[in-house]
């Protein structure tokens, strides 16, 4: 167990946290196992050495220990989950008028407003100030002369909203995302509504960091006057993603190069070299290794400290730092336990980070390498040296990508097809953007050597950017609409497990799990594609102040709209693209069409001026456009089984609605229409339903 203790560990301990997730019921009957497995293994422990001194016990301390493992992963969970602190806002119930916290997070500048974390301490009820706990997700509009700073002490008016739950079916779940950071509410002001009181940072180490990270930033944006170059500077030197706007994240995705745009373990692997090249003669002397990892370490914590402790750069950081501290301790040190125990020692310190994507592919791709780069490798050797280094960064390439693209799959959805070719330029140009990034933030200070370095470091970014856009551009550069589930997952990894340890083993039952697994993936899929081909759905998405309509056949669509929605593809990519996906139909093939072109593709329907007809599996849907006069002649003359309600047409119920037809109020409609409609509605036994208040309306039968 010795030699890969923490593989083992780490795996129990995930096991925990996992079942916490989704049942979190059992936190006394856990934290009792937990303390039982505890006691039974130094009870054994001490009869081992007193009475069966003869025996073997490896496998039950083992069984103890990774039982105990288990279950401190489902305490943990439970215990960091603020929801089942007292106090917690989010199961308060009380109105409030105003509430009182701080700012605990670096305040980011968006579009339209300044976006922060605030932890609440009070909210003012009738009968008074309350105290309470919990974290609400700030935006500010984006009209204050004040800078907000971490450590503010703030009073704000109004009151928090609980996270909605997606509008649309398959999309990003925003709500899951922030409440696996503890943050449960959100709230959108004017700077009108907030009185900063004084300031007192929380936590003096973050707050250091963030200014420091903050007089970088400063530094590049003064230096660097392109928009998109200062986003990918501050991307791949401070670790800062929030200023990439979707063009470029996209492009980057496409080439399969997302993973320079933040600070990740190759990252921080090129600064240790640099710091090995320049500090490599220490470790000749007497304590040299240990001298050497106490200044690499440092080093590596100062620049830690000076990305303002970002996510990607901390997990990084932390995860290198076990390997140099390894190599220290221990000569042969195994790398597969020093990754395991650096995840174990972050997960113990923040459990939900096994739920965040870029922890899962940080430590995948790291795997991926370390398994995979030196077999790929030996398949080929040159005596030249230059094709020997250009094989070795597409090994590099394949060995991330073999390890992380299940995953890709099931998150994003999509394959960069040429991320092999794309890396061959993108990971030296941007170890080049790394080096010149750090050397123009250390020569800052120096007016003409800064313009200098500034000036190498922009064309650099130039040079990075017309190869990812460049890749992009070539026809295949990206398979979209991937859709896989968690079997599928699970099933991929164990297949790709079989095959590293048929070449390991040289045993055939290996390559059978891994047929086997093929299999499974392949009637998963055969099966979606049959049930997707006689699926019929009608879906009325959820995409505030646009009415829409989605008529799903088969594995073709005809999406309805205004033509202003139909024209923005960022706006209903993000609300319905994930859904397409996952009902099998191709976008590109897709129908685009306005409510007044519709019986151009669809023949059961008809538009007239204010009003349509559409009748589907036997159903006829009355699509009420604009306000008329003669509503309640033309509800009597079509007997529609559905009245569906657009652009604040309806204001009061006519007189002739039965409880035989169903309203339906879009999301073109405002939320006070829909709620006022809603509660008319209900008051007379109609049923109605509200997409900007209930989410998407989907009638489908397979």
């Amino acid at each position: 167990m010795t030699r890969y203790a923490f593989v083992r560990l780490v795996i129990f301990l995930i096991g925990g946290i996992i079942l916490c997730e989704y049942t979190d019921v059992y936190y006394d009957v856990f934290l009792m196992l937990f303390g039982s497995f505890i006691g039974v293994y130094f009870l054994v422990f001490v009869l081992s050495k007193v009475i069966f001194r003869a025996f073997q016990l490896n496998i039950i301390f083992a069984g103890l220990a990774f039982g105990a493992i288990f279950c401190l992963g489902y305490v943990m969970a439970f215990r960091q989950n603020s929801l089942h602190q007292p106090r917690q806002l989010a199961n308060d119930t009380s109105q409030y008028a105003y509430y009182q916290g701080i700012i605990v997070a670096e305040v980011q500048e968006k579009t339209k407003f300044y976006q922060t974390q605030v932890q609440i301490n009070a909210i003012k009820t009738k009968i008074g100030w309350k105290a309470t706990s919990g974290k609400i997700m700030l935006n500010i509009r984006l009209d204050s002369n004040y800078t907000y700073r971490y450590g503010d002490q703030i009073i704000v008016k109004g009151q928090a909203q609980l996270l909605a739950n997606p509008a649309n079916p398959n999309q990003f779940n925003y709500k899951r995302y922030l409440n696996r950071q503890q943050i449960f509410h959100q709230h959108f002001i004017s700077p009108q509504q907030i009185l900063v009181m004084g300031n007192h940072q929380p936590n003096v180490i973050i707050g250091f960091a963030i200014n420091i990270r903050q007089y970088f930033d400063a530094k590049l944006r003064e230096l660097i006057p392109s928009e998109d170059e200062y986003a990918i500077a501050t991307g791949i030197i401070l670790g800062v993603r929030s200023q990439l706007d979707n063009e470029i994240k996209q492009a980057y995705s496409a080439a399969g190069a997302m993973h320079v745009l933040a600070v990740s373990g190759m990252h921080v692997a090129l600064l240790f070299v640099v710091l090995q090249f320049l500090l490599g003669k220490v470790q000749e002397v007497k304590y040299g290794k240990v001298i050497f990892a106490v200044l690499v370490l440092s080093i590596l914590w100062l620049y830690c400290l000076a990305t303002g402790l970002s996510a990607s750069v901390l997990r990084s950081i932390v995860m290198f730092s076990c390997i140099v501290l390894a190599g220290v301790i221990k000569r042969n040190t195994n790398i597969y336990n020093t990754l395991a125990f650096s995840a174990f020692v972050l997960l113990c310190i923040n459990p939900f980070l096994i739920f965040d994507t870029g922890f899962q592919l940080s430590y995948l791709a790291v795997l991926g390498i370390v398994a995979f780069y030196n077999p790929i490798y030996n398949l080929f050797t040159s005596k030249y040296h230059f094709l020997n280094m250009v094989w070795s960064i597409t090994c590099v390439s394949l060995a991330a990508q073999l390890a992380t693209f299940p995953l890709s799959f099931y998150h994003f959805h999509q394959f960069p097809t040429y991320f092999w070719l794309a890396n061959l330029v993108i990971i030296p140009i941007s170890t080049l953007v790394l080096y010149a990034g750090l050397l123009t933030l250390a020569v800052s200070w120096i007016p003409w050597v800064s313009l200098g370095a500034a000036f190498i470091l922009r064309w650099l970014i130039w040079a990075l950017n017309q190869s990812v856009f460049l890749t992009e551009k070539i026809p295949g550069s990206v398979i979209s609409g991937i859709d896989i589930d968690t079997l599928e997952v699970v099933l991929l990894y164990l297949c790709i497990l079989g095959i590293v340890l048929l070449f390991l083993k040289r045993k055939l039952y290996w390559l059978v799990l891994s047929v086997i697994c093929l299999v499974g993936v392949a009637s998963v899929s055969l099966y979606e594609s049959f049930t997707q081909k006689s699926q019929q759905q009608l879906a009325i998405f959820s995409i505030n102040k646009h009415a829409v309509l989605d008529l799903v056949i088969g594995q073709k669509h005809i999406f309805v709209s205004d033509s202003a929605l139909l024209a923005n593809e960022a706006s209903w990519g993000f609300n319905l693209k994930n859904h397409w996906w996952y009902k099998g139909v191709a976008v590109k093939k897709a129908t685009f069409t306005t409510f007044d072109n519709l019986e151009k593709y669809y023949p059961v329907y008809y538009s007239k001026e204010g009003f349509s007809v559409l009748v589907w599996e036997g159903k006829k849907y009355l699509f009420l456009r604009q306000k008329l006069s003669y509503l309640e002649n033309l509800i009597e003359k079509i007997t529609p089984d559905y009245l569906i309600v657009q652009n604040n047409s309806l204001q009061k119920l006519p007189k002739n609605i039965t409880k035989k037809i169903n309203i339906i109020l879009d999301s073109s409609n405002s939320i006070y229409t829909s709620a006022k409609i809603k509660k008319t509605s209900a008051a007379i036994g109609v049923n109605c339903f509200a997409v900007l208040l209930e989410g998407a309306f989907i009638k489908a039968t397979y």
